[in-house]
């Protein structure tokens, strides 16, 4: 049934998104080795000016928008749904992955917010004010609604 994340981007079992058991396909790197390296440019950032309630909440919605497709395509797979076109837009695959037409509408307008959301924080990094970025509360909402629909189908 796969993990179900929460607004922090921690998946249920309590592991971030950002630090999985492995530390990259394979590697031999250290355990936490990735975890330093991001946070040593997180301080950078931060040392250089660089707005770190921002940048947590843009990692936030990274975490949690990568979390929810990983989970939607699983559960795709499992239910044996056709392999996706490759080239797919996201808003393609969140079409395909949560259809408005399969009594999925909240989960799909939820899920196409917190791709918007992302598609800023990968887009407009930089250009996110304060006044024109979602509220932490905001954000939150919006994530535990995608985790609630998603609970409650695997319930089902």
């Amino acid at each position: 049934s796969g993990a179900v994340f929460s607004a922090s981007g921690a998946t249920s079992s309590g592991a971030s998104a950002s630090a999985s058991s492995s530390s990259g396909g394979g590697s031999t790197s250290a355990p936490g080795s990735l975890t330093r390296a991001v946070g040593g440019l997180h301080k950078e950032y931060v040392a250089g000016g660089g707005d770190a309630s921002l940048a947590r909440l843009q990692d936030r919605i990274s975490n949690a928008y990568l979390s929810m497709m990983g989970h939607l395509e699983r559960r795709h797979e499992q239910r044996g749904g056709a392999p996706l076109p490759k080239g797919s837009s996201e808003e393609e695959k969140i079409n395909a992955l949560a259809p408005r037409s399969a009594g999925q509408s909240q989960l799909c307008d939820s899920a196409h917010t917190l791709r918007r959301w992302y598609n800023a924080c990968r887009h407009e990094r930089g250009q996110w004010s304060v006044g024109a970025r979602p509220s932490d509360k905001e954000v939150a909402r919006v994530i535990e609604r995608i985790r609630g629909l998603l609970d409650l189908e695997r319930r089902a």
